[in-house]
């Protein structure tokens, strides 16, 4: 990640991985703000990045990734997150998109694409994640989440979240099969899920949406939430 200093010149952080999406904490400034509030005033310190990762020792870390300080360090938050598996029939969970609670800071959700080195069947859970404890921890919550064919874990693809600016328990997700699509060359799925119970269920919300779509990305209206792009 590049972050510019306050006489313009760039200061580096990296986590020697592939920064695929970034989001600020609104609370993270000093003194910190009463939640719901937050901060009139910066620089905001606190900021997660969700990336490829790096491999340790046979397993990922960094995947998703927070600074407290502005991006001087960095410490990886990506407990939960399933670990890749190799062998005959290797595949990893990369996340994607990550949102946060309008209300409470310490919320967050990922949502994370299935990669397939090869034509097999995939069995990782993957999907949305959610963290209740500021990335800390992560849980699947993905339940009504379309599945690849064959498996009870492995949600299609969310490559886009949106999150409702007021009302923190109701989110929108993308859902594609991007991963056979590329791989086995299958006909491209695309749709549109709601929770309205902070991610413990999902439900298809996608009328007037051509299956064929590639996804990528969903936006909220702030001043009129009924209004989703």
């Amino acid at each position: 990640t590049l972050r510019t200093s306050p006489g313009g010149g760039v200061v580096f952080s990296s986590t020697g991985t592939t920064v695929r999406n970034i989001v600020l904490d609104p609370r993270s400034c000093t003194p910190a703000p009463v939640p719901p509030a937050v901060c009139s005033s910066g620089p905001l310190q606190t900021l997660y990045i969700t990336a490829t990762g790096r491999s340790i020792i046979g397993t990922f870390q960094s995947r998703v990734v927070r600074s407290t300080d502005g991006g001087a360090s960095w410490a990886s938050r990506d407990v939960g997150l399933p670990q890749p598996l190799s062998g005959t029939d290797p595949q990893s969970v990369t996340p994607v998109p990550i949102v946060m609670s309008p209300t409470d800071s310490n919320t967050l959700y990922v949502g994370t694409f299935l990669s397939l080195q090869s034509g097999g069947s995939p069995t990782l859970a993957s999907g949305v994640f959610k963290s209740t404890d500021a990335g800390a921890t992560w849980v699947h919550s993905s339940t009504g989440l379309p599945r690849f064919a064959g498996s009870t874990d492995s949600a299609l693809d969310v490559l886009a979240l949106a999150i409702h600016p007021a009302a923190p328990n109701v989110l929108w997700a993308t859902a594609s099969n991007t991963a056979n699509y590329f791989v086995l060359g299958v006909p491209l799925v695309s749709y549109i899920y709601k929770s309205t119970d902070a991610g413990a269920t999902w439900v298809r919300s996608d009328s007037g949406i051509p299956p064929g779509l590639d996804l990528r990305a969903l936006i909220v209206d702030p001043s009129n939430p009924l209004n989703v792009y």
